[in-house]
């Protein structure tokens, strides 16, 4: 079910699996439009006696919808930031130590970032850390999470008292499509570009810590930045997304306060940052390795079939109980607007009262 055309797929259309893989899988990635339930035909050509992979990014009710059309796949959700899909799904494409799964598959690079590093890069080496024009670059949008706009106003504060070579370009509002003239963001070719010429990338969380920044910043040589209060986040459905990349030489930093402080004095050893950014990617290459296997041993193990044998009426149960939820939801909103203009009213009526107080 896996689109090229969704940028939550990115992993099945880049090289990714091909180049970390052990070599005991090859991959056949075919696109599925249907969104509900067809217990009597299947409507995508698939070779059921191998391994399959049913994928969805849609996180509400799909897992029924997979299983009933490929009852012998096993399931994958890419588009969970926030962690709220099924646990019930084999594969998850944001990790969670909350939530139990058999599999997990990393989001890797953006499709159009993969391509426009291959159009840049080729095959050739990426410069070392001490030849980079940029010390760090900031690319991202304020807009997805509190703290980066708090970021954006740090760099702001700070960039004129400290003369590092950085490159700075954050938006107000995220968008997919980047490599739209309408979008202020960053086009495909100039992000990576920069991240080719950068020593550090600052990887600010978005709804989620783990990001498509963090992929491409390494496999373009530039070292990923996270805030440790991101790095080690435990109040989520997420809790602790960042969990494989706590032994990795990425730099962490305790708040963005400390942010140019900490570059300054890491520029001015560039021997060490030439080290630093080799042992990055030797970690990283064991380590999507290491998933990759994983990966593929999950997909290998047989999977148990299930049958589909009453699955409509239970997507129709499970549609229903959705529209219940949403209702409530909408009348508990409808009731805190009530009492929030309840509160408006007695505030002003408090007010004038103490007005006429004075008066009198």
């Amino acid at each position: 079910q896996a689109k090229k055309d969704n940028r939550v797929h990115s992993i099945f259309y880049t090289d990714a699996l091909r180049r970390y893989g052990t070599g005991r899988v090859r991959y056949r990635v075919l696109g599925h439009d249907d969104d509900k339930c067809y217990t009597k035909q299947n409507t995508i050509d698939y070779d059921e006696s191998g391994p399959c992979l049913a994928a969805t990014w849609e996180k509400h009710n799909d897992y029924m919808n997979l299983k009933c059309n490929f009852p012998r796949c096993r399931t994958m959700v890419t588009n969970d930031e926030r962690c709220e899909a099924s646990e019930n799904f084999d594969v998850r494409g944001y990790y969670s130590a909350e939530i139990p799964s058999p599999g997990y598959l990393p989001l890797g690079m953006e499709y159009d970032s993969w391509l426009s590093l291959r159009k840049i890069q080729g095959e050739a080496d990426f410069a070392p850390a001490s030849e980079r024009k940029f010390a760090f670059n900031a690319m991202f949008s304020a807009s997805t999470n509190e703290n980066r706009a708090n970021l954006a106003y740090t760099i702001a504060r700070h960039a004129a008292d400290h003369p590092l070579p950085v490159f700075i370009a954050i938006s107000k509002e995220w968008s997919s499509k980047v490599n739209s003239p309408k979008t202020t963001q960053v086009n495909s070719d100039d992000y990576m570009g920069v991240l080719l010429d950068s020593v550090f990338a600052l990887a600010p969380a978005g709804h989620n810590s783990e990001s498509y920044r963090m992929f491409e910043a390494v496999e373009a040589g530039s070292i990923p930045v996270f805030l440790k209060a991101d790095f080690d986040l435990e109040e989520s459905r997420c809790a602790h997304s960042l969990q494989h990349w706590h032994d990795s030489p990425a730099l962490i930093v305790d708040t963005w306060d400390d942010l140019y402080p900490i570059m300054t004095a890491l520029m001015k050893n560039t021997t060490e940052l030439d080290a630093r950014q080799e042992r990055l990617s030797m970690w990283y290459e064991k380590y999507m390795r290491k998933i990759t296997a994983d990966f593929e041993d999950l997909m290998l193990a047989p999977v148990p079939v299930t049958n589909t044998d009453g699955f409509e009426e239970m997507m129709l149960d499970q549609v229903a109980a959705a529209k219940r939820e949403k209702r409530k939801a909408e009348l508990r909103k409808r009731r805190r607007w009530k009492e929030a203009l309840r509160r408006e009213q007695r505030r002003k009526e408090v007010k004038t009262t103490e007005k006429m107080a004075l008066i009198v």
